[in-house]
Order: structure tokens, then sequence, then C-alpha cells
């Protein structure tokens, strides 16, 4: 029964062929008979005519054959069938040598021969599913190979396992299943096969080759392999790969510690401690190290950076090659792998310019020196050794690498090139606080020399950094001398980058338009300008603080300067050293041939009166407040003058002589009018509050012509008459020197030195004319001794005939300083004793306190009215016809009223709709119009 069950069996296969994963199981041992077919014969067919004329021999000859096949396929492939269970190593506990028979069995000479037989001898019967005896065995084993791989072994390498389940766990579990299937491959086919081979060779047959061993080795290996990578999912595979060498790549390369958090994905993953260091100083390969023992010549100890000689870096290079071997000897080195790794190298490389060199500014920069040597033999280095772990084959430029290097120099210089690329942008990126900090960032600006040299990332800069200037500095938060003085660190700065000033243009244009749309731009200007760079004690002032104290520094260089030609942009056909404009130059670049900080600064003007005007306004309100000491606004004149020219500052020229020539006028008049004072008596600029003290006033006085000073206050208000005497017989006496000229004071500009003589004590102060008015007007001669006199703020103002501002500022600073005390809303009275232990003492001092803030804050009235103060004032002389025209016809809207003012003001109305809008604004503020709907009317 069971010969008739296998011969069914055969001959259904025959017809039927089996599942390749269901037909591994080993044959049983059976007896053929001679019922057989012949061999050739089809199934159900025919019997051939001579079949019963052919010899009996033949018949048990084909028996006897298939006896001995089928005896030697079955111990073959028992031995060669895999047990249907898990290999025990799921969590790598165990090795090859522990696996036990079961899983290593030992080779007898019975399967060794009947080996041998298969591969030497064909098959007998016409059932023959595979080409030739050694592709019928070996893919036998191949199918028994991938029943079980993917029954007992893919499962586990899923990726979706417990925590465990990490590379190294799977990847030992494959490298034991890949030695359980290759053993009966090395150990019992390929020496049989080398046996036949060597036995052909001996007896002179066709011989073959060792390749063709190799080959059939190479293709089992092939085989396997390309099973093993497709079984693992790619997607985790690449997320594993790659957190393990983001964990162990910056130790190797000298990442500092700390500059990137890790990936959530780490979190399960063994990694070494980063950046500690193991004694010997070298975690990691710090520039700024490097860079001090690079400056003091130690050659030698700065190349030992770039060696891994702590514990952390040997562990995490011995685990990565560890794993890239591991994971070629499993197939699973290929183009995935080094797809992986290219993507973390990339990555690591822009990780560790970025925490070795933000923020290395020194020069002379040796960034790019260190650069280079990082790359040459950190980077290169743990390249070439991955990949001669994973053996690879091709060249970068796809040719084979076999006989030449994985990695050539070109391919270091690529990297290299990369290199300065990434720390190119890395100190675009650190433009902003370079400039901010310049010129300590002078190194930084070096670095960037080698980064823009094709026109695409000059390009870059300029557009980056032109958006970070608009989003960082150009925005109403910024002050104007912080905008200017980062312009000015900017001119220095691309100066040193681009001389032919092309980059410089791109930048600092719309710098410059901003910076002409602020109003206070020109009086910031001129103050730095006048500034002092010494301070009391002789030396340099420091940069960055409330003037800009740059621009006097920048005038004091340029002594050397010439009267420069307005017209740069005209050919110089004498100038042998021109040079044509640079190719990526805009159409508005023009480069000057002098170009310096102060002349770029005030070439953003459209014209120079702008500048000029406003230096003539500050120049006239130091030299009001100044006695003597004008040298430094005389060197400022001359050093304008080289610019300028000296028609612009003929008005500052006569402005400066005035106050000279003043000193010697006001000698001869005092002396002609017997005003000044001998040894005997008081000081000379003190004003006590006694009519006999008056009698000792020392009066000076700076004579200024009208038509060459600017606008200035000439606010009135009653005077000591003991004052006024004076004035009246200076006059006489100007009249007298300087016949056709009459004086006419302007009191509001005056200061005065006065000495109050209190119960308890004597103040001091130098103070402004209406504040020594105001307190004057609180002495009364007539009052009895010890009688308190209070004033309020509506008498002094009828009294003085002075406006209530200058009343109420002159209140203010004066109980601040403890000389008058707030008794009631705007009323006061004088403090005679000043008694701290009081509680009126206490608020007293209180009160004091508060009122100099407020004093403070509130700005002195300048001696120079400004532009706009006198634009106003022009204006105010149309509003009698604005409010005749808004009072006949109603609420008229703006442009109505322009017109309106052309037709009727004589002359013609010669302001703008700009001008009109913004007086109409303070009428409105001040309650005399009303705006509602674009229209303008009288408030009842």
């Amino acid at each position: 029964m069971a010969f008739v069950s296998s011969a069914h069996q055969r001959v259904f296969a025959s017809v039927f062929p089996t599942s390749s994963l269901t037909s591994t199981v080993p044959t049983p041992v059976a007896t053929p008979t001679p019922s057989f077919i012949a061999p050739g014969q089809s199934f159900g067919g025919p019997r051939p005519e001579n079949l019963a004329a052919s010899p009996a021999g033949d018949s048990s000859d084909h028996v006897v054959r298939q006896l001995q096949w089928d005896r030697a396929w079955h111990t073959v492939t028992s031995f060669l069938r895999l047990p249907d269970e898990m290999i025990p190593l799921a969590l790598g506990e165990l090795d090859v040598s522990q696996l036990g028979r079961r899983w290593i069995k030992s080779l007898s000479q019975e399967v060794s021969q009947a080996t041998v037989y298969l591969l030497r001898e064909k098959p007998p019967s016409h059932v023959s599913i595979l080409g030739s005896a050694e592709d019928g065995i070996i893919g036998w084993y191949s199918n028994e190979i991938r029943r079980h791989y993917l029954a007992y072994i893919q499962p586990q390498v899923q990726g979706t396992g417990p925590i465990e389940d990490t590379l190294t766990n799977i990847l030992h579990l494959l490298q034991v299943a890949q030695a359980v299937y290759v053993r009966p491959l090395s150990k019992l086919i390929l020496p049989g096969l080398a046996s036949i081979y060597e036995h052909r060779e001996h007896r002179g047959n066709h011989t073959e080759s060792q390749s063709e061993i190799l080959g059939i080795q190479s293709s089992f290996m092939r085989d396997l392999h390309s099973m093993i990578a497709k079984s693992i999912p790619s997607a985790w595979f690449s997320r594993i790969l790659s957190a393990i060498l983001n964990s162990h790549g910056p130790v190797i390369l000298g990442i500092v510690s700390g500059n990137s958090e890790p990936d959530p994905g780490q979190k399960n993953l063994e990694t070494p401690t980063e950046g500690k260091n193991d004694g010997n100083g070298h975690a990691s390969h710090c520039y700024a190290e490097w860079s001090k023992l690079k400056r003091k010549n130690c050659l030698d100890e700065a190349q030992k950076y770039f060696e891994p000689v702590d514990s952390n870096t040997r562990h995490a290079r011995q685990t990565v090659l560890q794993l890239m071997r591991g994971l070629e000897s499993v197939g699973l080195g290929g183009e995935r792998v080094q797809r992986v790794f290219a993507e973390v190298m990339n990555e690591l490389m822009t990780q560790y310019i970025k925490a070795a060199y933000a923020g290395q500014w020194e020069s002379p920069s040796l960034v790019p020196i260190h650069l280079r040597q990082w790359v040459e033999n950190c980077f290169a280095r743990l390249v070439v050794e991955v990949l001669n772990c994973l053996k690879a084959q091709k060249s970068p430029h796809g040719g084979s690498s076999q006989g030449q290097s994985i990695v050539t120099l070109d391919d270091v210089e690529k990297w290299h090139t990369m290199g300065v690329g990434r720390l190119g942008r890395l100190r675009v990126s650190e433009l902003f606080q370079i400039i901010v900090d310049w010129n300590a960032s002078l190194g930084a600006m070096e670095d960037l020399k080698h980064y823009i040299t094709t026109p695409v990332t000059r390009v870059y800069l300029t557009s980056s950094f032109a958006a970070v200037l608009s989003q960082r500095l150009l925005h109403p938060g910024a002050s104007t001398i912080e905008i200017l003085q980062i312009y000015i660190s900017l001119i220095r700065a691309f100066s040193m980058l681009d001389p032919k000033g092309v980059l410089l243009d791109r930048v600092a244009r719309p710098v410059r338009r901003y910076l002409m749309d602020r109003d206070d731009t020109v009086k910031i200007l001129v103050e730095g300008l006048l500034a002092d760079t010494e301070d009391e004690d002789g030396d340099p002032i420091q940069p960055g603080g409330e003037v800009l104290v740059e621009l006097a520094f920048e005038l004091n260089k340029a002594t050397e300067l010439a009267n420069q030609d307005d017209n740069d942009g005209e050919l110089d056909w004498d100038d042998m050293r021109w040079v044509p404009d640079p190719v990526d130059a805009g159409p508005e670049y023009k480069k000057s041939k002098h170009s310096d900080v102060l002349g770029s600064l005030i070439s953003m003007f459209d014209s120079k009166e702008v500048f000029v005007k406003e230096f003539q306004n500050i120049m006239g309100e130091r030299l009001l407040k100044k006695e003597s000491d004008f040298d430094r606004e005389i060197r400022v004149l001359e050093l304008l003058k080289l610019r300028f020219g000296e028609g612009p500052l003929q008005a500052c020229e006569v402005m400066l002589r005035d106050v000279q020539d003043s000193k010697r006028v006001d000698a001869v008049i005092r002396t002609d009018q017997r005003l000044h004072l001998s040894e005997n008596r008081p000081s000379a600029t003190n004003i006590s509050l006694d009519s006999e003290s008056l009698q000792a006033a020392e009066l000076h006085a700076k004579i200024l012509s009208r038509l060459f000073w600017p606008s200035l206050h000439e606010e009135t208000f009653n005077i000591p008459l003991e004052i006024a005497s004076l004035q009246e017989r200076y006059e006489k006496g100007f009249e007298t020197l300087k016949q056709s000229r009459k004086l006419t004071w302007l009191n509001a500009l005056g200061q005065v030195t006065v000495e109050l003589d209190l119960e308890d004590r004597v103040v001091t102060e130098e103070v402004q004319t209406w504040q020594a008015s105001v307190i004057y007007a609180f002495q009364d001669p007539e009052a009895m001794s010890g009688t308190e006199i209070t004033k309020e703020v509506p008498e002094l103002v009828e009294q003085l005939d002075m406006d209530e501002a200058l009343v109420r500022n002159a209140l203010t600073f004066w109980v601040g300083k403890l000389v008058l005390k707030e008794i009631d809303i705007d009323t006061f009275t004088v403090l005679e004793i000043l008694d701290e232990d009081s509680p009126s003492g206490a608020d007293n001092a209180q009160a004091a306190v508060a009122a100099a803030a407020e004093a403070e804050t509130s700005a002195a009235v300048p001696a120079v009215r400004s532009a706009e103060d006198v634009a106003m004032e022009r204006m105010r002389v149309h509003w009698e016809f604005v409010k005749g025209m808004l009072t006949n016809q109603g609420p008229m809207g703006l442009q109505r009223i322009v017109m309106m003012l052309k037709f009727a003001v004589p002359g013609g109305f010669l302001f703008g709709n700009e001008e009109l809008r913004e007086f109409l604004g303070r009428m409105v503020n001040e309650g005399a119009l009303e705006v509602k709907g674009g229209d303008y009317k009288i408030c009842l």
C-alpha cells in the first residue's frame, strides 16, 4: 500500500508541481518496481511498441539507479531540513557555538557521499523540476531557507517589538540565522562540488574552474541577502539607523555636547555620554582651545586635538564601525545604508560648524585652517572607515573602486568646499550681531571673504542681511542714534569685505532711505561732529553713548582730504588707476574716489544745504551756551570747509567771529561805561536779593549779527529794574562804539548766577534768565522782616508778563532746589528754614525730589528755534485768513482751503498741503478748530 501511495504521489507531482515553499519535505525511502514507465514517457500515454522488446537489463538498471537517487536525496534533504521553530537567539544572549546539535548537525560520511552522488549524477526519473543536479539540491535548500526565514525569523525583525528590539539585537539575530543557513553550504555542498571538479580535472575531462564554485556561493549569498533586505521595513530601518549614527556621530566628530537636543526616537537606544572628558582634555575638537595653541605656535599640541584620545570617542567609533560591518555581513549594507549615512554626515557637518565656530570672531581668523584640518582628519577619516566596512564597489564618480581609494583627494576638497559654504551661511546668519560688535568681529568678515566667491553667494548675503535689517533695525522701536551707530559699523565692515562697494551699496540703500525719513537724523549727525573725543582726564571717549562720538573720530581722520569734486561719477581721463564697475553692480551703483564713513553719511541727503543748515543751528546753540574755549567748534568748521567749501559755511564762520569779537567789544563797553567792578567788590556774576548787591552785578553780552544767525527765541518778559538799567547803559556804550547800529536784547537766552541768602543757608545756582526773574519776584523790599511772601501762578504771569509755561518751569526748578514750596494749588512761598527732622521738612524734601525729577525731564528752551517752529510761526500769519473763510463760508476741506489761500494771500500761499495739514492739526489740538468728515470748521 505504501508503494502505491508513493507512486501516485510521484506521478501526481510530475503533472501538478507543488509550491516551492511546501515541496521541501524530504522524500521517503521507496523501492521502485519494473512497472514504472520508462524515462521520457508521458503519463497516461501509450506504451512504446519496442518496450516489450527492450532487454530486461535496461529496466532493471533504471530501477536500481532510481532507488539509489531516492535514497541519496532523502539522506541529504533530511540533513538539510531546518527545524520548525525559532532560533533561540531573539535577545542575542547566545552565539552560534551554543545553538546545539538541533541547529548545527554533525556531518557524517553517509551524508557527504550522498551529496557528492546527487551533485555528480543526473536524476534517472523524468521528474526534474530544476535544471541541473547542483541547482536541484541548492534550489531545494534555498526554498527551505526561505520557508524557515519567513515563518520564524521575519516576524522578529519587523521593528514593532518591545524596547529591546533595537537594531543591534536584530542584527545579532540575523548574523546567527545566516551562520546557520550558510553552514551546510560551506561545509557540505561546496566541498562536494570541489571534490567533483578535482576528480574531473584528474581524469582529463571537462574542468570547472574555481570561479564557478565562487559564483554558486555568490549567487546563494545574494539571494539570501536580498531576502533579508526586503524583510526589513525601509522607513523603520532608516529611522533607527539614523538615530544610532546621530547618537555616536557627534562624539566621533567632536561636536560640543548640548548643542542639539536628541531625537525622541533615540531615548530607547544605548547612547554613550557625550562631551564628558576622561581627564585628557580632548572631549571635543574645540576651536577656541586649538586657536590658542595655534597662535602660540604649539603646532604639535594643536594637531593632537584631532586625535581620538578619550575613551568616549574610541567607544563611539568602534560601535559605529562594528555596526557597519554587521550590516554588511547580513546584506543590509547597500545603497540604503549609504544614503542614511550620507544624510547623517551632512547634518553632522552643519552641527559641528555651528557648535565650533558660532561666535568665534577673533582676528586674524584661523577658522578656515581649522575647518580644513577637521575635514581631513575627522570627517574624511570616518567616511573612509565606514565605506571600507560597507565594501563600497562604486566610486563617487560612478566607476569601479577596485584598485583605487574609496575616497579621493577631490572628494576631500569637495567636502571642504561644502564646509566653507556652511560656515558662510553661519556667518550670514550672525551678520547683524557681527556688525553690532564691530570691530571685535573682524575675523568673521575674514571668513565671509572665503564664501562670497560667486554671484549666487553674494546675492544670498545681501538679500538675507537686508531682510534681517528690516526686521531688527528699521522699525520705530530703534532709536536714530542706534541705527546710525550700526550703519557706521556696517560701512566699515562691508568696506573691508568688498572694497569695491557693491555689497555695501545693496545693503545700505534701505538704511539710507529710512534714515532720510527720520526727523532727527541730521541733528544727531551734527551733534556727533561737535562732540568731544576726550573726557576730563584726557582719555578717549568710548562710542556707544547718547552722542555719536564716532563721527568726531572720523572727522579727525579727514584732515588729509581735499575739497572733493561733487561729480565723482564722471570719467576722469587722467586717472590711471581707473577700473570699470563690477559686473554685479546695480544701476544706481556709484563708487566715490574717497569713500569714508562721514562722506557716506553726508551723501544721504539730496543737498548739502540740509546738513549745513542744521550744523548752523546746533553750532549757534553751543556758541551761546559756552563762554570760552571754542577750539572744538573751530576745528570742526575748518574740517568741514575741506568737504563743502567755504561758501556754504560762511554764516557759521561769521557766527564764530561774532562770539570771539564779543569779548573784545564787551570789555571796551564795560570800561567806557564804567560797568566793571573793582577787586574789592562781590563776584561779578552774583545777583543777590537785596538792592545794594544788585549794584555789584556784572553784565556781559554777546553781540550777534542778526542776518547770519538762525532764528532765535525772542520771548519777552520783565526783568529786574536794576538789570534793565545796566542794559540801557550797555546800549549807549555800544551805540557810541558802533554807530548806526542798535542792540536788541534777547533776555530769554541769557544765563544768570544767582546767590540766595536765606535764614539758615546760602544757595548759589547758575540758572536761565526767566528762572532768575521768577525767584526775584518773591522779594518785596517793603515787606517787614519775618513775613512770608507768597505768590500765585497767575500773579507771577501778570507781574512778569511771562508765558505761563516758563513760569511753571521756573517754579518747579526752585521747588526742586528746596528754595520754594507749594503751600496750595498754584501757590508758592519761600522756604527760609530747612528743617529736615520735622514732618513738614520731610514733606518738603519729598516734594523737592519730585519737582527736581520733573524739572530734569522737562526740556529747557533752546536758544535756536527749530525749522518746524519757524514754519509754524509763519503759518500763523495766515490763520486770520483761514479763520475768516471758515466763519463766512462754513466747513471746508483741505484742498479747498489751499486753493482759496492762493487767491486771498498777497504774494501767494507758499506752503504745501502737508504743512497746512500739520498746522490745522495743531489748531485742532488747541481747540480752535474741529474736523469732521475731512472738513474743518470753527469751534463755537
